[in-house]
Formats: C-alpha cells, structure tokens, sequence
C-alpha cells in the first residue's frame, strides 16, 4: 500500500499542509484577541482530534466550536476554556434546544458539528441503558417453526446476486485496468452487506467504486483492502475531499460506506443517542411477559403505585421484547418460537363484547337514524353568522398592510441596538439595505430574535430576499418596498429555489422567512391536524355476519377467497399484505400439547416473517375453505389462496368490494378485520411480548389506540397484574 492510503487510515496521521497553514492563520471575529489566545490552543486541538482533511472542514468545525464558546457555552473567557465540560451531549443539546437561537436547520448542523468533534474527542460517550437487556425465558416446553420467504424476497435476491455480477463502474470512475484490481474485492463486500434488492446492490456498488476512485484512498497500483480501507477516518475525509452535487448525495455516500463497513466489521454501529426524557416504564416492562390481558394491565398501571407520569405507553418497551424475540429465535437457528401455553392461549381467544358502542354502519349501507339531537334554527343561523364574520375579517386582514397589523415586539434595547447597527460586508448589497432599511428592521423584530448574534444572523437572511425581490422583474431597485405580496408562500418558494444554495441553506431561509410570514399573517395559519384515530373493530355480531355472507357468494371461487380472507384476518390478524403472500402449504395443523392447532405461516420481511396460530372460532370456515380449495388446486401446495399473483396490489380490498351479500349494512374494511383481531387478543390473557411477535410488530402504538375498545377488565385479572408486579420487586 501506498505512504498516502497509510497516512489515511492511521488515527495520528498528520494533516494536509493547507490546513495546518489555515490552523496558523485563523482569527475569529466573535473573540477578542486575550479571550482567543486562552481559548486557541484546546479549539486547535479539538478540531485537530476530528482530523479534517479540507481547508473548508477544519473552518466549518473551528467556527461552530468558537460561535459555541462566544455564544451559549457558559464559558467565563477568564481562563482557558475545559472543553471536557462544556461539550457534554446534554449542554450542548440545551444550548440550541431553544427555537428563538435559529432556524431548526441552523441548530441542527451546529449540534452535528459540534458533537463531531466531542466525540472525536472523547467528549461525548454512549449512554448507558436505562435498564438490563431483555432476555426471554420460556416457561415450559417450546414449538419452533422455520423462518419463511416471500416469493418476491426470493427473487429479488437471485435480481441482486445477478446485479453485483454484472456491475461495471463508470470509465470516468475507474478504468478497466483499475477495476480488473478492484472488481472482486468490490463485489465481496457489497455480496457482505446483504443487499436486499438489486437497488440496494446499484447504490452500495456505485458508493464502493466511488470511494476508490479517490487517489489518497487507493492507488490502483495492487488490490484494494477493503476491510483497511473502509474506516471512519479515512471515509470521513473522502468525503470532505469530494465535491458531491448535494447534501444529500454526500449523506448518501457516507451512509452505504458505513453499511459496507459495518457489515465487514471495520466501523462500530453508532449507538442512537436517547432523549433526555426517554425512559421506561418499570411496571410495563415487569409485565411484559406476563399472560394478563393486555387491556388489565393498563388498568392496573393506573391503579398501581407510584402512577404514571405520563400518557400511558406501551411503545417504549416493545421494540426490545420484539428484537429480544428475533436473538432467541437466531439462537435457536429457526424463525418464530412459541410457548407451548401461548400458541394455546391465542388458539382460545373468542370474540368480546366491545369496551365502547361504536357506530360502523356507513357507506356500504343506510345509515341508522342519528340519536343527536338536530341543531335548532336560530342555532344554525348563530353558526352561519360566525363563519361569514371570520371569512370578512380574514379578508379584511388580508387587504390591510401586515406590518400595520403586527404588534410591536417586546424585544430588549440591546437587540434593536444590533439590528440597528447592522451593515451588509459586500459594498453592493449596502445600497439595497439601505433603500429598505425601515421594512428590514421591521421584518427583523416581527422574527423575533432572541439575542444579538441571532438578530444579526436574520438580518443575514433578510438582506439577500430584499436584494433579489428589489429587482424582480424588471423592478427599479431605487423604489422602497413594501410588505404587500412580499412575503407569499409562493414568493418565498421562488426566491429559494433561485437561489442556487445547498439544501441546508435553503432550509434555513426557507424557515427565517416562513417564521416572519406566520408572525405578520396568524389568521393564515395551517390548522393543527388532530389524532387520526385507528379504525374501531367490528362487533361479535358483525362478525357472524361476516362468516355467513362467505358461504352466499354465487360461485365456489368467490366462496374460498372470502372464506380465506375472513378466517386468517378474523382468526389470525393478517393484513392485506399478508394476505397477498399465503399459499396453500402456509396452513396446516400441527399437533401442540395433545390437541391439533391450525397455524399460518407468513411470509415477509423483518418481524412480519413469523406463524401465528389461528382462533378455534374460525377453524370450520377455513378447514371448509381448504377442502374445497384442495379438491380443485395440484398437489405442489404453491397456490395462493387469495391472490393470483403476489405483485397484485388492491387484491383483497377488491374481493371484498365485489362480494355479494344484501344482508350486511356495514363497509368490510382489512384493517378493520385485524383490529377485531388484535382487540380479542388484548382482552385475553396473551402477553404483550407474544402479542406482538402474533402480530408481527416492533410497535405498540396501536394497541394504546385500541384499549378504549376493550371490554372492562376482570378485576380479578386486575389484582393479579398488581400482585406480579409487586413480586416482581421484591
């Protein structure tokens, strides 16, 4: 290997000479000279610990970190700043947490860098857990079923193996002699990733070939060594070496490198980095495996002690239960594992009445006679009033000057002082400022900035949109402006995307002047979007319904399909994706504890690959399903049983549209077939860690939805839940 591509990859390389020379010159504007001469030493070194590679990254990680210490550190400037104190995660976090310091992009980038470099410093280190790993334990013997591929997952990895094998770069990325060098070692590591689709093979491959493209990297003279190359350090200054035409593309880049090299184990997994406010809650967590009813332990949380702080939620421990349930099952060299008492439970659980009286008739049928009582004539008159009177104001508002309207902000003396003070570094820009000076400080003080520095820095945004809305069109750019039709969403679009930015700085734009446009024009404010509430299940009533309307359609065909859709959604809660995927080998009763179970065995992706159960309540429909399924279908067993491709999209909602029946006066809805599921299965005892490896889920976000569904809880089931709890303490 090559003296550079050593340098590159050892973490005490030296630096390139333009930037050392950039080291020595540097001055910031934002420290006096005695606060500076404290301060240079541990800046240098800091950023020097990140190893930048460009002139331009060692100035874009020596102004953060000196904009930090002038600004909300907390650093005294009497002495030599501890760097080891003031870049801890939390402080930093705190600085820019406040909206009124920037735009979010401003933030956001200045947290980034500012993290970049305490890391590389050993600043900043991953925290620790809030509570043990969890570890699954199952009680009795177990039932282990192999993990099972889609067709489509099938063929999209015979698409990848064809892609990495036939891949060829771009000449102007790497020559034929210099991939004839390069080609096998390439294809070896993007075959490491595991690619999932021949997509993902095109952007690791393009990402691998790019990466070696880089002179400093590889020299092309011998075979690359991907596992020394592919390294933190020497990524990192790939990419601040390489002109990308985008953000994005840079971010791009740098994240199929990673993957690449996480894959061949040269770069460690960043551990996300957990709010503040994240934690768990210890009695969820107890109960977690527990067989109570998913609907009595929340009862018995809020009667337990100490209550809950907070909205009760279930998300926060099912993610490590579901990852816990895929360690076991690798262990175990298979795909889903069950209990022998939970495969039983979920075979068990029947339909409930619901928790609340939930009105499901709509659109498929009449509608029943509304219980509310109508409105009254003056009632409605008081309301048309009130709607045409905000209409007339909002355009009133609309057709009076905004900045006549806009109250004048409370904003200290020392901030008007700063905008005041302002003037535009580039003499060409002076004469526009100062045309538009009073429209300028007002736009400004309407922003409301929170402190000097960030006055200054809107005064930076706002100059450069006057500039270019002073000549627009042809406009003599003497004239003062004015605020009429300045600052429209779509003007403001325009001057964005003319402006030729990065995508950071359009976003920063984009947001100090979306901010202004609020504050002038609140009766023009988006309104809030509220909770869109999951689908209610259907009643124990309408189910039945369902079953015998399966067995009134005009043909055997249309009979199975409806039968199959009722039976895995009602019986196991499938979705319409799942749906798609089951063929005829994917049911078939297994012998568990002396009695015979129907299972389903899902094929897909992540946790939705997994064999659930299905509800003794809906073997007949689908044992009556198969036998007329299996009585015109071949013996291969590859027959899907509701679709006739997997590719088809809108397949089951298209079967349940076209199902005949006059009988029923509700719409039949997928995900509502599965929220009826999943509300039997929360009113019965099932813990919440099979739960969710039945429903094939790392969230439980619909299952706090869905508790209002629920029936009341057994309170017996309830005293249990707090009994466990309660040893589970001790």
């Amino acid at each position: 290997m090559t003296s550079a591509r050593s340098a590159a990859t050892t973490p005490s390389a030296h630096l390139p000479g333009e930037v050392e020379q950039f080291f020595d010159a540097y001055k910031p504007r934002l420290l006096a000279t005695q606060a500076w001469d404290r301060a240079r030493e541990p800046v240098i070194a800091c950023v020097r610990a990140a190893q930048p590679q460009t002139v331009n990254a060692a100035r874009l990680h020596t102004q953060a970190l000196v904009n930090y210490l002038a600004g909300p550190s907390g650093w005294d400037m009497t002495s030599a700043p501890n760097l080891a104190d003031l870049l801890t995660e939390e402080r930093v976090r705190a600085a820019y947490a406040d909206p009124g310091s920037g735009a979010k992009t401003t933030r956001r980038a200045r947290t980034d860098a500012l993290g970049t470099l305490a890391r590389a410093a050993g600043h900043w280190t991953p925290r620790e857990a809030s509570h043990e790993p969890v570890e699954l334990d199952f009680d009795g013997p177990t039932v282990c079923f192999p993990a099972l591929e889609s067709r489509a997952v099938t063929n999209d990895l015979e698409a990848v193996k064809r892609t990495i094998e036939r891949y060829t770069p771009r000449p102007s990325t790497l020559d034929a002699d210099r991939w004839a060098r390069a080609g096998e070692a390439v294809r070896s590591a993007a075959t490491a990733a595991s690619p999932r689709h021949s997509r993902d093979a095109t952007r690791l491959l393009t990402a691998l070939t790019g990466f070696l493209s880089d002179p400093i990297v590889w020299d092309g003279s011998q075979t690359p060594d991907t596992s020394a190359l592919l390294r933190v350090p020497v990524i990192t200054g790939h990419l601040q070496r390489t002109r990308f035409n985008s953000v994005n593309s840079r971010g791009g880049r740098r994240q199929a490198l990673h993957e690449v090299g996480r894959a061949l184990g040269t770069v460690v997994a960043a551990q996300p980095l957990q709010h503040p406010t994240f934690t768990y809650d210890p009695f969820l967590m107890a109960l977690a495996t527990t067989a109570i009813p998913l609907s009595a332990v929340a009862e018995a949380r809020l009667k337990s002690s100490p209550g809950p702080t907070s909205k009760l939620n279930f998300d926060r421990a099912a993610e490590d239960f579901a990852n816990a349930r895929d360690v076991a099952a690798r262990q175990l060299g298979t795909g889903t594992v069950w209990a022998v008492s939970a495969l039983v439970a979920l075979t068990e659980v029947t339909s409930k009445p619901l928790g609340v009286t939930v009105n499901t008739s709509h659109e498929a049928g009449p509608m029943p006679e509304s219980t509310a009582r109508p409105k009254s004539r003056r009632a409605r008159l008081a309301a048309a009033k009130e709607a045409r009177m905000r209409a007339e104001r909002a355009a009133d508002l609309d057709a009076a000057p905004a900045l006549a309207l806009a109250a004048e902000p409370d904003v200290d003396d020392s901030i008007r002082d700063a905008i005041s003070a302002y003037k535009p570094l580039r003499k060409e820009d002076r004469a526009a400022w100062e045309t538009n000076r009073a429209l300028a400080e007002r736009l400004v003080l309407v922003y409301r900035p929170s402190s000097r520095r960030n006055a200054q820095n809107i005064c930076a945004f706002i100059r450069p949109f006057l500039a270019w809305h002073a000549t627009l069109g042809g406009r003599d750019a003497s004239v003062p402006l004015t605020i009429n039709g300045l600052l429209t969403p779509e003007r403001i679009e325009d001057y964005v995307n003319a402006s030729g930015w990065s995508d950071g700085s359009k976003g920063g734009a984009r947001s100090v002047l979306r901010r202004i446009h609020r504050n002038l024009y609140p009766h023009r404010a988006p309104v809030s979007l509220a909770h869109q509430r999951m689908a209610p299940p259907y009643s124990a009533e309408e189910c039945a319904s369902l079953v015998r309307q399966a067995w009134h359609q005009p043909n055997a065909k249309s009979q199975r399909r409806l039968a199959f859709i009722i039976a895995l959604s009602l019986g196991a809660g499938l979705d319409a994706e799942d749906l798609r995927h089951v063929e005829r080998r994917h049911v078939e009763p297994v012998q568990v504890g002396g009695r015979t179970v129907f299972v389903v065995s899902v094929a897909g992706r992540n946790a939705r690959s997994r064999t659930v159960p299905i509800r003794t309540e809906y073997v007949p429909l689908l044992q009556r399903a198969l036998d007329s399924h299996d009585a015109t279908a071949d013996l291969s067993g590859e027959d899907l049983l509701v679709a006739n491709a997997t590719t088809t999209v809108n397949v089951v909602s298209r079967h349940l549209r076209d199902a005949k029946g006059n009988a029923l006066t509700f719409q039949v809805k997928t995900n509502r077939l599965r929220h009826t599921w999943l509300v039997s299965v929360m009113s019965s005892p099932v813990s919440l860690a099979d739960l969710l490896q039945a429903a094939g889920l790392k969230s439980a976000r619909s299952f706090t939805d869905l508790l209002e569904h629920c029936p009341p809880a057994d309170p017996a089931q309830v005293a249990l839940a707090l009994a466990a709890y309660d040893e589970s303490r001790a």
